[in-house]
């Protein structure tokens, strides 16, 4: 922003602060909830402000360690047990009801709107045992200088004074479009129920602003919680099976009722991806002439568990065998269609390894014919150029994964990762981290699983991030666990 109309934005920006600039709030009493900023303009291009102001002031404000902070799980459920709106919540006497339940003492309740290009957000201090109005304050200015519009609200609260451009904990505070976009991002994450996309949306604000704090902030909290939950879910389905297994038996049940309990014990194998176990209980299970339960029998959903367990382990043969063996025995079943087209698949998956054989020599022989050019062109004075050598090692990998030649997939790509492991070069990194990710699906085809997690948890300790684009952990999670 430049000449009259930046002027006059920085001098909009001075009126704002000088608004904040008089009698400081004294130390507001803990805890503290912010609720839900209100759109007073009902401007459809600002609504995410909403939920992204109140969520990073309560940030601010749980980093300035001055004050007790109620987190925004909380109001959120609050609202929801009295059935409050968002609107209804910015009324004094409502949201202090909010303030009971949560156990605040101090209720921050504010609004925003657009001013003509500028954005004013307007904040009240309520104390919400007696509903009385402490303090307000209100800052106007570019959006693009909303956190500092938002520190010195901050600072009103917890009774303090700002340098220019620097946040409540001391940092400098940047702002920019950038810094705008990645906030827009980060606030669309935070009315999103599931964890894994908004775990995508905090990804994408970083990538916008690598430096984007709260982001960053709640992408480490939210990752630890995931990995907290899929332990819990572990321990969960585990205690599931054992507890399917013992009661199946039982010896003192009815031919009826032990069919149900074999039916929960595939769901419980199903839900703990513990398909060695389903394939050896469904082996088990059809040879027992148990009754129908509902209107399937448990000897046709053996078979079909046998076929899937085998697909799942990647045992395309014996999967083979066990899908053609459900296709007679039930040509009526439930699950013939999805047996016949998982069948077609791994037919056709088999015969583009045979058929990919061929075609993988020669673009083998290709790759090296090109090396070989590039070495002879090179000279002492004007040597091969490296990236380009390290990307000749790269194809080779490639090439023979692409044509499903697995095996050799798996040596050629570990081969290229640890001949280069110690290169320098800029584009090295992405390089090695293609040939890993190359490998690590080589081993899965295989059905060499327990190889395949190793290399996924170190591809994840080597290079979070890039690990997390590529959903490894995601990926791992589907994987045979026994």
């Amino acid at each position: 922003m430049t000449g009259r109309a930046g002027l006059a934005a920085i001098a909009a920006l001075q009126v704002g602060w000088l608004l904040l600039a008089g009698r400081a709030l004294a130390l507001p009493s803990s805890p503290v909830a912010v609720m839900p900023f209100i759109n007073l303009s009902a401007d459809a291009e600002l609504e995410w402000l909403a939920l992204g102001i109140a969520e990073t002031m309560i940030a601010d404000l749980r980093k300035s360690r001055t004050v007790q902070v109620v987190e925004r799980e909380q109001i959120a459920r609050a609202l929801d047990e009295i059935k409050l709106q968002a609107e209804a919540g910015a009324e004094i006497a409502t949201a202090a009801r909010v303030g009971k339940i949560v156990g605040a003492r101090t209720l921050v309740l504010g609004g925003f709107q657009r001013v003509g290009k500028q954005l004013r957000i307007t904040a009240r201090f309520v104390a919400v045992e007696t509903g009385v109005v402490q303090d307000t304050a209100k800052v106007t200015g570019d959006i693009e200088r909303i956190f500092l519009l938002q520190d010195q609200i901050v600072a009103r609260l917890l009774g303090r004074k700002l340098a220019r451009a620097t946040s409540v904990d001391g940092k400098k505070r940047s702002s920019s479009s950038k810094t705008v976009d990645a906030y827009r991002i980060y606030a669309q994450s935070l009315a999103v129920r599931d964890e894994k996309r908004r775990a995508q949306l905090l990804r994408d604000a970083i990538e916008i602003d690598p430096g984007f704090s709260y982001a960053l902030d709640d992408l480490d909290a939210l990752e630890k919680r995931l990995v907290r939950y899929r332990i819990e879910s572990d321990h969960a389905v585990d205690d599931a099976v054992r507890t399917a297994r013992a009661a199946l038996a039982a010896a003192d049940i009815s031919p009826e009722e032990r069919s149900k309990r074999a039916f929960a014990l595939f769901t419980a194998e199903l839900t703990a991806f513990k398909y060695r176990a389903l394939i050896e209980d469904a082996s088990r299970l059809r040879q027992l002439d148990l009754p129908p339960y509902g209107t399937m029998t448990v000897r046709e959903s053996a078979d079909y568990y046998l076929f899937l367990g085998h697909l799942m382990c990647k045992q395309l043969d014996l999967a083979l065998q066990y899908g053609e063996r459900y296709l007679a025995s039930h040509p009526a079943g439930m699950f013939r269609i999805g047996v016949e087209t998982q069948m077609r698949a791994t037919v056709q998956e088999l015969r583009q390894r045979e058929e990919g054989r061929e075609t993988a020599v020669k673009q083998l022989a290709a790759i090296e014919e090109e090396r070989a050019k590039a070495l002879a062109r090179a000279t002492p004075e004007r040597p091969a150029n490296a990236i380009q050598l390290i990307g000749f090692d790269l194809q080779r990998c490639a090439a023979v994964f692409q044509n499903h030649q697995f095996p050799e997939a798996v040596t050629e790509c570990e081969q290229m990762a640890s001949r280069h492991a110690g290169d320098t070069l800029p584009e090295s990194p992405q390089m090695i981290f293609t040939a890993h990710w190359y490998h690590l699906l080589a081993l899965v085809e295989l059905g060499r699983f327990k190889e395949a997690r190793v290399a996924g948890q170190r591809m994840l300790a080597d290079n979070p991030a890039q690990a997390r684009n590529y959903s490894i952990d995601s990926i791992m999670a589907t994987w045979p666990r026994d």
